[in-house]
């Protein structure tokens, strides 16, 4: 059941046989509005897809013609606990994650976690929902809404190396993969928010012929995000145009790539250590250019507008 029928502060995911099926009391709405800013919240899968921005591309093409935009704050090897944006500061990991939420002021958050962490198996898991139930609390807002992202699977015939040793070891780690998504379907339910859960489709396409979606059993390729674009679009549109090669789609991609690099430099500048953090007394005095990104990203959007309703029209 797709989750553009749902009012998302409640929308209840429910179990059924593994796999988790957004269920909605009431129909109020696709899950994206006209107005929201949307921040795409998570580790590696979420970051990378800034480069190839696929899932952007369609849902920004599926809602032309409205006010939407999205900012990437995927930062790889993410966790629920932020160390990794810690740099060289680790014990300011999860402030700063807090911290950049906040600064972009979202609507909607679609929040990918669980990936990184399923690794510890059921032993972490308690850890892990304690965790990611307070940043839901940290991060939360009036007027913020929620859409939860469970993790896909490993592809053990991209797992190098002993071909069975990498089966046997992707069959581990997917069962905690589903541990951890039903985990996050509960925090879902728990805390009204929206789900979207894209495993059966990843299931069907492992158990298929088509071409792997990643090129080590976990990094997805241009041909993962193009893939898992589709499944997510679906879930969160009324339309999901599938045509990713006619010009105006491809000229609207280029630009949605541009303008997120735009902003990674806008948010993550190369330098953040010295303009930021421990070492700002070198160089902060710099830190007054980076708002100067700020116009060139709205210039940009208002390109993609554009561009937008025209690959719509193809």
């Amino acid at each position: 059941m797709r989750l553009r029928h749902a009012m998302l502060a409640i929308c209840l995911p429910v179990l059924m046989h593994g796999e988790i099926v957004s269920v909605a009391e009431s129909a109020d709405g696709p899950a994206l509005r006209d107005g929201d800013r949307v921040v795409f919240l998570g580790g590696t899968l979420v970051e990378r897809e800034q480069r190839f921005g696929h899932w952007e591309t369609l849902l920004t093409a599926a809602y032309a013609g409205q006010d939407i935009t999205f900012r990437n704050l995927g930062w790889s090897g993410d966790t629920v606990w932020g160390e990794s944006r810690g740099l060289f500061e680790p014990h300011l990991g999860y402030q700063r994650l807090v911290e950049q939420v906040t600064a972009a002021n979202p609507t909607v958050v679609i929040v990918a976690y669980g990936s990184n962490e399923s690794y510890a198996g059921e032993q972490g898991l308690e850890a892990f929902t304690n965790q990611y139930a307070k940043l839901l609390d940290d991060l939360s807002a009036k007027d913020r809404r929620f859409i939860l992202l469970c993790p896909l699977y490993l592809e053990a015939s991209q797992i190098p190396h002993n071909p069975d040793a990498a089966s046997d070891f992707a069959q581990t780690q997917n069962a905690n993969i589903d541990l951890y998504a039903e985990a996050i379907g509960s925090l879902a339910e728990s805390g009204g928010h929206g789900i979207v859960d894209l495993r059966e489709q990843h299931r069907q396409h492992l158990n298929g012929d088509g071409p792997p979606l990643t090129f080590n059993g976990l990094t997805f390729t241009d041909h993962g995000y193009r893939r898992t674009a589709v499944w997510l679009t679906d879930q969160l549109s009324e339309h999901v145009p599938l045509e990713f090669e006619t010009p105006s789609v491809a000229a609207l991609r280029d630009a949605i790539i541009k303008k997120n690099e735009l902003f990674f430099h806008r948010w993550r500048p190369q330098n953040f250590t010295y303009l930021f953090g421990f070492r700002q007394h070198e160089q902060g005095n710099n830190a007054v250019e980076i708002p100067q990104f700020d116009p060139l990203v709205e210039q940009a959007e208002q390109e993609i507008a554009k561009l937008a309703v025209m690959a719509t029209k193809d």
